[in-house]
């Protein structure tokens, strides 16, 4: 199969992009305003989080500066905060098959989708949640960040794969629904 030659031409930024993320300075919540103007101007790209210089989530923005802000603050809701949303979901799964000892045999994808119904439907559910969340929320917040500073859509979306994959980031997500 001959690759589409836009495709290409992404493939091989690729490499390109993981060195500029490499290179670029592990930044703090307080200075991410600094650092994306200084690499971002346009305010589009990647970031990827890290925890004790581990990389841990990998996002993507059109608005990167509020984008970063909305993942890292305390007060954002779940719906703003996608990588504490995984950190937590698994550990309500850890949690779940530690409590109830029916839950040991079903695969993670399975307590996930049960758990998500849960959340839903389930009181008690939704306050293990909320709590495993908030401690989640607090390590967001101090985790460091790195940016790169991508403008096309199709190339951050190929870049968000190609770095998860590139940094095992073991908190995306990119199940379909």
């Amino acid at each position: 199969m001959i690759p589409n030659p836009k495709f290409a031409a992404i493939a091989k930024k690729l490499t390109e992009y993981l060195q500029r993320l490499n290179d670029c300075h592990l930044t703090e919540y307080d200075d991410v305003d600094g650092l994306c103007d200084n690499l971002c101007p346009s305010n589009k790209g990647v970031y990827v989080f890290y925890e004790n210089n581990y990389p841990m989530y990998v996002g993507r923005s059109d608005r990167l500066k509020g984008r970063i802000r909305e993942q890292m603050n305390l007060n954002s809701p779940p719906s703003k905060s996608a990588c504490a949303v995984e950190i937590a979901k698994k550990f309500a799964v850890v949690c779940l098959k530690r409590m109830y000892p029916e839950c040991r045999n079903i695969s993670e994808k399975a307590l996930r989708n049960r758990l998500q119904r849960a959340l839903r439907e389930e009181f008690e559910f939704r306050e293990l949640f909320n709590r495993y969340f908030a401690d989640a929320k607090e390590r967001v917040e101090v985790m460091g960040v790195r940016v790169v500073k991508i403008t096309d859509p199709n190339e951050q979306s190929i870049f968000e794969i190609c770095a998860h994959l590139a940094l095992e980031t073991p908190y995306n997500n990119f199940r379909n629904h």
